[in-house]
């Protein structure tokens, strides 16, 4: 939530192209970038337009005193109001996530330094505004692992979606109907759904009813068997204009279609 996507905090990136040229992009010190950004274009295309033979990443100090404050709840509005307060608030929030399990979820919001303790009892009181059940949490690295290990997962299905802040409620309701957990970063509006691990067909109409129902929330098929992945579009369907534009990337970077074929947004 701080620092921003990986790809924020990508430095230089060195990259073999197609054709065997390698391109050096940025530095190791500081983000030089003359023309384009190739570094955000390489960041996420799956191996499809080079390879990544190098990355340098801008690191940040972890500090040893770390709070999370913690509202829960069955009201999803609630949890919505909770999350975009605390988001929203003036206070230097390492981490604002969302969980949701069996019917019941929570706003954590993870705080560090000399005034962890002070700015998390102040989120507490946001949360308690939000009808929050409110909690502070010193020893919470299992809880932010837990957070991590729900992006991921090899059994069932995990899927990937990009909204905005007030979405939450209504994300989180689709994940009720279909009996999925959710974790996500409630500050910026990503948020991945698992899915139980049940028969093929029943995951791929459950993958065809969440996108339907968040009709506008771009959702991308993270993990899946291959079964699974050979009866939907792990990409979700793209408009004619962006597929337009990602045949003309790949051809201008790998014009003969050498670099992992068909993975990419439109099966390129």
């Amino acid at each position: 939530h701080r620092y921003g996507a990986a790809r924020d905090l990508v430095l230089g990136m060195t990259v073999v192209l197609a054709d065997g040229t390698i391109a050096r992009v940025g530095g190791k010190v500081i983000k030089n970038v003359a023309g384009y950004d190739l570094a955000k274009l390489f960041t996420g295309s799956f191996g499809t337009l080079g390879l990544i033979a190098e990355v340098v990443v801008r690191l940040h100090p972890l500090s040893p005193n770390r709070v999370t404050a913690r509202g829960s709840s069955e009201d999803r509005e609630a949890l919505e109001r909770g999350g975009m307060s605390v988001s929203r608030a003036t206070l230097q929030a390492d981490c604002v996530d969302v969980s949701w399990r069996d019917g019941r979820g929570s706003v954590l919001a993870r705080f560090a330094g000399a005034a962890a303790g002070a700015q998390a009892e102040a989120a507490t009181r946001l949360l308690a505004e939000a009808a929050l059940e409110t909690s502070l949490i010193e020893d919470d690295d299992s809880l932010w692992a837990r957070q991590r290990d729900g992006q991921r997962s090899t059994a069932g299905a995990i899927l990937r979606l990009s909204g905005v802040q007030s979405d939450i409620a209504r994300i989180l309701r689709a994940a009720n109907s279909h009996s999925a957990h959710v974790v996500g970063r409630a500050g910026v509006g990503v948020y991945w759904f698992r899915l139980p691990d049940v028969p093929e067909d029943q995951l791929v109409a459950a993958i065809d009813d969440i996108r339907a129902e968040l009709r506008g929330v771009p959702c991308v098929v993270c993990d899946a068997s291959r079964a699974v992945r050979r009866k939907v579009d792990v990409w979700e369907e793209q408009t004619e204009g962006l597929k337009k534009l990602s045949r003309r990337v790949k051809q201008r970077f790998d014009p003969d279609d050498l670099l992992n074929p068909g993975i990419f947004v439109g099966g390129i």
